[in-house]
């Protein structure tokens, strides 16, 4: 908790490809967690990963009071960026998605989401293939407080952006996007 992380323009954190079908090349689980990386890439080769749906490039998933800024996440097998469940006082700033094989961006479990100024771009290779996906796995997941601002998504195999709530039940808490 409480790890601050500059990155340096030009940076590259790039797999080695040899990930696993599950795995995924960062994982954030924990508080306090600020990424300042603006011109620095986390990037995977697309080619090493032909099958699957995860290998995410930046997985958030039970992390809390986090800022990622200016950090792009290109070509990964995956998402470019995934938040998932326990996931609260997020900010997306300046982030930048490119040629991702499932998502730019996928939303499925978030309290007071901030993703701003922002651009998801040529996402393309497994279904859905979206810019940004809003779409919890289940009454456990929450949406509330997302907060989806002047962005850009583009040339995206499935569309741009989508909210698909269809794996809540009647029972389901209340969305606020």
């Amino acid at each position: 908790a409480g790890t601050v992380l500059h990155l340096a323009p030009g940076t590259v954190l790039r797999d080695t490809g040899q990930l696993s079908p599950t795995d995924r090349l960062i994982t954030i689980n924990t508080a306090g967690v600020r990424i300042y990386g603006t011109g620095a890439t986390v990037v995977s080769r697309r080619s090493d990963y032909t099958t699957g749906e995860f290998r995410h490039g930046v997985f958030i998933r039970g992390a809390s009071n986090l800022i990622i800024e200016g950090l792009e996440s290109n070509t990964h097998g995956g998402d470019g960026f995934y938040i998932g469940t326990g996931s609260r006082d997020i900010t997306l700033r300046k982030v930048f998605a490119f040629n991702n094989r499932r998502q730019g961006l996928s939303i499925v479990s978030a309290v007071n989401l901030l993703v701003i100024d922002s651009e998801f771009t040529s996402t393309q290779g497994t279904w859905p293939m979206l810019g940004i996906d809003v779409e919890p796995n289940n009454n456990g997941d929450l949406l509330q407080n997302v907060q989806i601002r002047n962005l850009r998504t583009s040339n995206n195999a499935g569309g741009g952006i989508t909210v698909g709530l269809s794996a809540y039940s009647s029972a389901a808490p209340a969305v606020s996007i």
